[in-house]
């Protein structure tokens, strides 16, 4: 597989990024959008979006490696749990393109929060991923 880094920066948090990293609507957060491709197709385009506080110096390291690997190495750490919400979606146009599907298809949207062993959100990821290229399979335990 490869990846395509299309931003990378750092802005301040909407509503919606505030409130699921536990943040104050204008806090500072990075942006990292990226491309993933096995061969020359595109699987999946995400966003990720990290608080400057939990990993100083980020946008300096090789974004070409995985984010996951990059955290876990260099910054707070063990990632206890990841909270995902899935739901199917029409993508807006950028990330259609991206995905180079059509106008109208529909993709599976990943809304993922890790957290911390400090109970902290280190991360929000949101992904859209081709609904023709993923087989999903969940195991509940209670």
């Amino acid at each position: 597989p490869s990846t395509k880094l299309h931003v990378a920066d750092r802005i301040h948090a909407s509503d919606e990024v505030a409130k699921a990293l536990g943040l104050r609507k204008g806090d500072w957060v990075y942006r990292i959008e990226q491309s993933f491709f096995d061969a020359d197709v595109a699987m999946a385009t995400e966003t990720a979006y990290i608080p400057t506080e939990i990993a100083p110096g980020l946008l300096e390291q090789d974004l070409g490696k995985s984010l996951s690997g990059i955290l876990s190495e260099h910054y707070e750490k063990p990632i206890l749990r990841v909270q995902y919400r899935v739901r199917a979606v029409i993508p807006e146009e950028k990330f259609r393109e991206r995905l180079d599907l059509a106008v109208g298809a529909p993709t599976f949207e990943f809304f993922a929060v890790g957290i911390t062993s400090k109970e902290r959100s280190a991360f929000l990821v949101v992904s859209y991923k081709r609904g023709d290229k993923y087989d999903l399979s969940y195991q509940l335990e209670v």
